[in-house]
């Protein structure tokens, strides 16, 4: 196998990848180093949510509605109506090798484990993106100062909607 530049970028962080040229991803995984700051951050995350802890985004509003405190009976919707409100690019999709690209980019910046996120969402991204499935991004449109909260939700949807998805063509 070739070591594509994706695949070099990527190995020198926390997420491995093989390629057969510079588009064709495979075989991608987590270095197994990882997995116990993934888990430490969740677990972490997971508890000050169980002791009722106020945390801006995940159990308050955004914004001007910082000060809303959400039930966690609630806060489950309130980051599904995150995601969908923030799916708003529109336009030609992104060709295959783009948004794939951005996905494993995507994990391997949450592999660091600093955003309490759960290995399992990771594992699914992975998951996605070594069976050849995706989602659609429309190439126009952002959202935020960065200008790619627009395109990271159509990332984030895919993950809880099968809807938005698409295989990768052969």
């Amino acid at each position: 196998m070739k070591k594509g530049l994706l695949g070099a970028v990527a190995t020198t962080a926390l997420i491995w990848v093989s390629c057969s040229s510079d588009e064709e991803m495979e075989n991608i995984e987590t270095a197994a180093r990882n997995t116990i700051g993934f888990n430490v951050a969740a677990i972490s995350m997971e508890k000050k949510l169980e002791e009722g802890a106020v945390i801006y985004g995940l159990t308050t509003g955004f914004g001007k509605f910082a000060n809303v405190v959400i039930s966690r009976e609630e806060a489950e919707q309130l980051q599904k109506n995150l995601i969908i409100s923030h799916t708003c690019a529109m336009g030609e999709p992104y060709e295959t090798k783009y948004v794939r690209a951005a996905m494993l980019l995507r994990c391997n910046a949450l592999s660091r484990g600093n955003s309490g996120i759960r290995l399992e969402t990771i594992q699914t991204m992975i998951d996605m993106l070594n069976a050849g499935i995706h989602p659609v991004i429309p190439e126009k449109g952002s959202l935020g100062a960065s200008g790619d909260l627009a395109p990271l939700s159509h990332i984030a949807l895919a993950l809880i909607s099968s809807d938005a998805l698409r295989p990768r063509a052969h």
